[in-house]
């Protein structure tokens, strides 16, 4: 198998394991208790604990990406060849979009974690309050 197809993988594995909580925790809020995360539960999800939400994010959207482009490319080559043309994502454009994307989510992360500028008082949000309750957490002293 190559290092190409084993990333790929990888990344599946990945994304299946978080989807179902990612959902719940995203989506759940919303339909149970009519709260919708949006930015402050993102920044606020970071500030509570970034140590956690940081690598979750960014593992999370690198997944995400690379998955979706590999497997675009695979499919792309599968479809084509049936229509007569053959296409193929090179492993060295799959890097270099890769690497893109891997600086631009991190700076991005940056910017909402409160690094880049300042993003309020997230624990006010509708989100956080809703985070407190249900987990028993008081983030205010």
């Amino acid at each position: 198998m190559t290092l190409r197809a084993s990333v790929h993988r990888v990344c599946g594995y990945f994304l299946m394991l978080v989807i179902v909580g990612h959902i719940l925790a995203v989506r759940g809020s919303s339909v149970f208790f009519d709260v919708y995360p949006g930015f402050g539960g993102l920044a606020f999800s970071i500030e509570f604990l970034p140590g956690f939400f940081y690598p979750y994010y960014f593992l999370l959207g690198m997944a995400g990406f690379y998955h979706a482009l590999n497997g675009s490319s695979i499919a792309a080559g599968r479809l084509g060849g049936k229509l007569g043309w053959r296409f193929t994502l090179p492993e060295r454009r799959l890097a270099i979009a890769s690497s893109t994307a891997a600086v631009v989510l991190a700076v991005s992360l940056l910017g909402f974690g409160g690094v880049w500028f300042d993003v309020g008082d997230v624990a006010s949000s509708d989100f956080a309050k809703l985070a407190q309750e249900l987990l028993g957490i008081e983030t205010r002293p």
